[in-house]
C-alpha cells in the first residue's frame, strides 16, 4: 500500500474528514486544498488510538489566487464557514498568494510572496507540509517532503523560513499534545 492511499484511507475514517470531502463539490474555489495540522493530527490520532479530533484546533483550507482581494477572501470565508458551518472546528481559509502581507506583523519578520501553493506548502514543517484535495472520485495530495515523517510521528524543522524560536513555540505545543512524537533539534 502506498503512502498516499494509506493517508487516504485514514482520513476516510475521520467523521471530519467525511464531512469535509463530502461538502467539497458546495466550495466555492476550484483549487483549494486541507491542509497542515488538521492532516497531521488526524493521522498521528489514528496511529496512537486517540479520538479523531483529539488535539485539533481548527481546518486549515488554503488555495492561491494573485489577485490578492481582500473582499473576495472574506466572501470565500465565509462560504466555507457557511457550507461547514455544524462542524466543531473553524475554518481557516488561508489565499497563500496574501501570506506575505501580515507575515511580519505575526512573526517579525518579512517573507517573500510565494507563487504557487507548492511553494507555500514547501516552507512548512515537513510532517505538516500534506495538502490534500478532493478530485471528484480520487484525491490529490501534494507531500514535497513525502509522508514518512507524519506517519513516523517525527517533527524535524525546515529552516526555509521559521526560526529557532518560532520552532521551540510549535514543537512544545505539539509535545504537550503528543509526548510520543519525535523532536528533532533546531541544530
Amino acid at each position: 500500500m502506498n503512502d498516499n492511499y494509506k493517508l487516504i484511507q485514514i482520513l476516510l475514517q475521520s467523521p471530519l474528514f467525511q464531512k469535509l470531502f463530502d461538502r467539497w463539490t458546495q466550495l466555492p474555489v476550484a483549487n483549494c486544498y486541507i491542509a497542515g495540522g488538521v492532516v497531521t493530527q488526524t493521522v498521528w490520532n489514528h496511529l496512537s488510538s486517540r479520538s479523531f479530533d483529539y488535539g485539533i484546533n481548527d481546518v486549515d483550507i488554503i488555495y492561491y489566487d494573485k489577485s490578492l482581494s481582500t473582499d473576495q477572501e472574506v466572501g470565500y470565508q465565509d462560504t466555507f464557514s457557511e457550507i461547514y458551518k455544524d462542524l466543531a472546528f473553524q475554518i481557516d481559509l488561508q489565499n497563500e498568494a496574501s501570506v506575505h502581507t501580515w507575515y511580519e506583523q505575526k512573526f517579525g519578520y518579512n517573507i517573500a510572496s510565494y507563487c504557487t501553493v507548492d511553494e507555500a506548502i514547501q516552507t512548512w514543517l515537513p510532517a505538516f507540509s500534506v495538502a490534500i484535495q478532493r478530485s471528484k472520485s480520487s484525491y490529490v495530495v501534494k507531500a514535497p517532503f513525502g509522508l514518512s515523517d507524519m506517519f513516523s510521528m517525527i517533527v524535524r524543522p525546515n529552516k526555509i523560513q521559521i526560526n529557532e524560536k518560532i520552532y521551540s513555540k510549535m514543537v512544545s505545543r505539539i509535545k504537550k499534545d503528543w509526548p510520543e512524537v519525535k523532536i528533532v533539534s533546531w541544530s
